[in-house]
């Protein structure tokens, strides 16, 4: 009986430090969804005298994923510096993307860009 609930208690002590694992790989950031400008130094929040919804962002560096509360599908992936006066990278495939930000460290501006619109975000990255 002892040994059973010895068992029992390493494979649960085990399963939670997978969780604790996995949740250490994932980076969640808020997006703010801004208006395409031809201009990459203007930033131009669309709140229009409103707060708009923060759009909620979880990256999976383990799966190499990107979850969103976007409606419009992403047709590219970038990461500029921290002021965003400077393209760092340009992504359309997701998992390259996500890979490329583990291979990174310091403070950037990710933007996510759609038809409409473009969504951004900072994040600090710790590198390998």
């Amino acid at each position: 009986m002892n040994r059973l609930l010895k068992s029992i208690t390493l494979a649960i002590i085990l399963l939670f430090a997978m969780d604790l694992v996995a949740a250490n790989n994932c980076i969640t950031l808020t997006l703010e969804q801004s208006v395409i400008s031809s201009d990459p130094e203007k930033y131009n929040p669309d709140h229009k005298g409103r707060r708009s919804m923060p759009i909620i962002c979880t990256i999976d560096l383990t799966s190499g994923t990107v979850q969103t509360t976007l409606t419009s599908e992403i047709i590219s992936y970038e990461i500029w510096n921290s002021d965003g006066t400077a393209l760092v990278a340009q992504y359309i495939d997701e998992p390259d993307f996500v890979g490329s930000l583990c291979d990174v460290s310091g403070f950037y501006q990710l933007r996510f860009i759609t038809e409409s619109y473009q969504y951004i975000g900072y994040i600090e990255l710790p590198g390998k």
